[in-house]
């Protein structure tokens, strides 16, 4: 199905689809790389796996692309990163307001690198800064050691997922009418729906519980596709009580 401008939707996915979306994300590398940079006493890693849990109340969280993506930062991190950066004060134990500035600055730059660097395993636009807000909508968190955690949202995963499918094989489009075609080889018969593209195996692939969200309604004619070329056939989609039914004009 083609997605219609200005539109979000879900396709119908196997069970394992947002699991391996996140697995095409080399969480534990780009950790490893940023912490031995910036991180002189050992290593941050990847504390756990990916899980369905809320975003705690306390600290920051910086998001990217109207929540598609974000990290939380625990109350202490700062603090945290600039003793890890530096160990004991560099200064002494007494800091003029201009050391803590610089202090400060290092740790930003610090935050900002991994940003980017997770704006670049993601594949998000590099040039939409981050920015502290609310995260909303389904999302999966992976913690990162301690008092940070990446977050993502579960489209991020499909659309990874999508990306990684083979593209669809068409087939020439059929010059004559639908009664009158032979076709030596498979086609795709289906309906346009406004600005989305439903295949009658896409309608048998439904199960229960499954979500359609269409942009526009089907109590009255769509037009029928073939091989995802549009035809001046229509046909009627009916819902019945176990699903939807296609039926030819």
């Amino acid at each position: 199905m083609d997605e219609p401008a200005g539109m979000s939707w879900s396709p119908w996915l196997p069970p394992d689809a947002i699991t391996s979306g996140y697995d095409r994300i080399d969480l534990s590398g780009l950790v490893a790389d940023w912490s031995s940079i910036w991180l002189g006493h050992g290593p941050v890693g990847v504390a756990g796996a990916w899980q369905d849990t809320g975003i705690p109340d306390e600290g920051v969280t910086l998001l990217r692309d109207d929540g598609l993506a974000g990290l939380w930062l625990a109350p202490d991190l700062r603090m945290m990163l600039r003793s890890r950066m530096f160990g004991a004060p560099p200064y002494g134990n007494v800091l003029t307001e201009a050391d803590t500035d610089r202090l400060e600055q290092a740790v930003d730059t610090c935050i900002d690198d991994l940003c980017t660097r997770l704006s670049a395993a993601l594949e998000l636009d590099q040039g939409i800064p981050w920015h502290q807000g609310s995260f909303a909508g389904t999302c999966q968190i992976c913690p990162v050691g301690k008092g940070l955690s990446l977050i993502v949202a579960a489209q991020v995963a499909i659309d990874r997922y999508k990306a990684a499918m083979p593209a669809p094989k068409r087939q020439a489009p059929l010059a004559a009418k639908l009664d009158e075609a032979l076709s030596s080889g498979e086609v795709r018969v289906g309906a346009r729906i406004g600005g989305c593209q439903l295949t009658l195996a896409e309608l048998r692939s439904l199960m229960p519980g499954d979500v359609l969200t269409l942009d526009r309604a089907i109590t009255r004619n769509v037009q029928i596709t073939i091989d995802g070329e549009y035809t001046a056939l229509q046909c009627l989609l009916v819902a019945e009580q176990d699903g939807l039914t296609l039926v030819l004009q």
